[in-house]
């Protein structure tokens, strides 16, 4: 009986963008929250999925938190409707209690894991591990996303006492983008990852910009907001000067610390073609920039039939540029991608699939109902 109920559930989800869509997702992302008072190191914490990260030396399986990823699943979830605004909030919370010594040496909060009922707290599952052990992918990016957060739920209607509340710590998240800054406009990774990406900066310069705005209008400090702004400024001017390869019409991926390139190469998925999308995904240049059409010619002739499979170029339903797609009104690529992750993904998520999969595509879906 409960395999019958549960294929008829599953046939009902046709390929046609609908709110049933936009409700099952945002249900979803909000499961992945920790809510349990009792238990205040985890409150507000996002899983990634619901399924265990990995496992400690006893065979306990922990819950991976990332605070990039959470802040693009928030991000998305906003465009819900603002019934969610308490999950939003609660992240924003957890995201702030988490800026100490211990979490956040470098200025923003490590990857955290937490075992299934949000205990356990710790930064690092298995010592020696690159990747479960004081992790932080990208110190510029995770503090970007969360301004853009911050602003985002500001205008949905988070409380402007809140953002007062926790001004220093907005301030210091700014200084420490400022520190980042090079003389050549853009942002080294980590101070200790001098690498500058085309994918980060483009989510600085949006970052940057929502401090502006939070400073501008929510803490009336115009003179901050300008130097905020500024900095933004000389972020889309480098990408366009450093990160653009004329001759070849094509984004790069990367700058080092050497003044070397990391120029893109096509046919490779990651890094190199999803990173030309991030410019105008983040509004460094607009959908209808040349560019922007270059980057989608790129698309194409490389991958066109991409958006019917998406899992093939590396696993992932890479969201994010769907929704980069979307933007630039090809409608008919979104569709044929969209019809393909409802397929493969609705309405379990199975892994791969993240919080951050869910933002983008509450966005998605969102902006394809009002069409």
């Amino acid at each position: 009986m409960k395999v019958l109920v549960l294929l008829t559930f599953l046939c009902l989800y046709d390929t046609q963008a609908s709110p049933t869509d936009i409700n099952l997702l945002s249900s979803w992302l909000k499961q992945q929250q920790y809510t349990n008072q009792s238990i205040p190191q985890s409150l507000g914490a996002v899983k990634v999925h619901y399924s265990p990260a990995t496992n400690d030396q006893k065979g306990t399986g922990y819950f991976r938190v990332s605070p990039y990823l959470s802040n693009l699943g928030m991000i998305g979830l906003l465009q819900a409707n603002n019934t969610f605004m308490d999950t939003v909030k609660l992240w924003i919370v957890w995201y702030f209690s988490h800026l100490n010594q211990k979490s956040a040496p470098s200025g923003v909060p490590f990857e955290h894991f937490y075992d299934v009922n949000g205990n356990q707290e710790t930064i690092c599952v298995q010592p020696g591990s690159s990747t479960f052990c004081n992790y932080n992918d990208a110190t510029d990016s995770a503090a970007a996303t969360f301004l853009y957060l911050l602003k985002s739920a500001y205008t949905f209607g988070l409380p402007k006492s809140v953002l007062v509340q926790y001004k220093g710590n907005i301030e210091k998240l700014g200084n420490l983008l400022l520190s980042l800054q090079q003389p050549d406009g853009l942002l080294w990774a980590k101070t200790d990852y001098r690498v500058k990406y085309l994918e980060d900066n483009c989510e600085v310069f949006a970052g940057l910009k929502s401090l502006s705005y939070i400073e501008q209008y929510v803490f009336q400090n115009v003179t901050q907001a300008g130097v905020y702004n500024k900095a933004a400024d000389r972020i889309q001017s480098a990408i366009l000067r450093e990160l653009y390869n004329n001759t070849l019409k094509r984004y790069r991926v990367a700058k080092f610390e050497s003044g070397t390139f990391y120029d893109a190469n096509p046919d490779i998925w990651y890094p190199d073609l999803q990173a030309q999308f991030w410019p105008h995904l983040w509004e460094v240049v607009a959908y209808n920039d040349v560019k922007t059409q270059n980057v989608l010619k790129l698309m194409t002739n490389r991958w066109n039939d991409w958006t019917k499979n998406p899992t093939y170029a590396t696993g992932w339903i890479e969201s994010g540029v769907a929704h980069a797609i979307w933007l630039t009104g090809d409608k008919n690529h979104t569709m044929l991608y969209l019809q393909a992750v409802k397929r493969l993904k609705f309405p379990l998520f199975p892994w791969p699939f993240t919080v951050t999969d869910a933002g983008w595509l509450i966005q998605t879906f969102s902006q394809q109902t009002m069409v």
